[in-house]
């Protein structure tokens, strides 16, 4: 119940959204939209920033919590990531140009991290099993690593969105992986033979 509520005022933001600009939408507003009152809207966020870290996790890339990250799909993810960014365009741009911008971006920073950092933990699992041994990488090492291709990422994408995404999803995804696979599991064999 709880899930299709925070779903009712995600859909009314969006609403909204498509009639004027996010920051001159109010919470009095959105829960007139929602058809829910304000206890309820509060119930559940605290503001609307909270809303759209919400809808940045579950609506926009919600195929985060549906499906493990591993190796072998990295690439359908990265396609799912970039067909999320098309889809939802239009939203994003006005979120992107709104007051809410900052926080948004950080939201999608964190969504791209955790499944940088799954990606990762799977590329060494890969590795331990093809050389029967233990790869020894510290925590701050694997935070490191994984922020350094987060950001990446997040770079690439950025510039590939005010680009206009005039690379196909397809392109895109295979720039990202030419760009960051070699890199990474470089790193990974440099790391596990520092000394902590």
């Amino acid at each position: 119940m709880a899930r299709n509520t925070c779903q009712q005022i995600a859909d009314a933001l969006l609403r909204l959204m498509d009639q004027k600009e996010l920051d001159s939408i109010t919470v009095r507003e959105l829960t007139e939209e929602a058809n829910i009152n304000k206890k309820t809207f509060y119930y559940h966020y605290h503001s609307i920033a909270e809303l759209l870290d919400w809808m940045c996790f579950t609506k926009f890339f919600s195929y985060t919590e549906e499906t493990k990250l591993t190796a072998s799909n990295w690439t359908l993810y990265m396609g799912m990531i970039t067909s999320a960014i098309r889809n939802n365009r239009s939203y994003i741009t006005k979120i992107l140009s709104s007051g809410y911008s900052p926080e948004f971006l950080q939201s999608m920073s964190n969504v791209i991290g955790i499944m940088m950092e799954s990606y990762v933990l799977q590329l060494i699992e890969e590795w331990e099993t093809d050389h029967t041994e233990h790869m020894s990488i510290s925590k701050t090492q694997l935070e490191y690593l994984t922020r350094y291709h987060t950001m990446a990422f997040f770079g690439v994408a950025q510039k590939w969105f005010q680009n206009g995404m005039e690379l196909s999803d397809e392109e895109f995804t295979s720039m990202f992986l030419m760009l960051s696979n070699d890199s990474i599991f470089r790193a990974l064999e440099l790391m596990s033979g520092m000394e902590k």
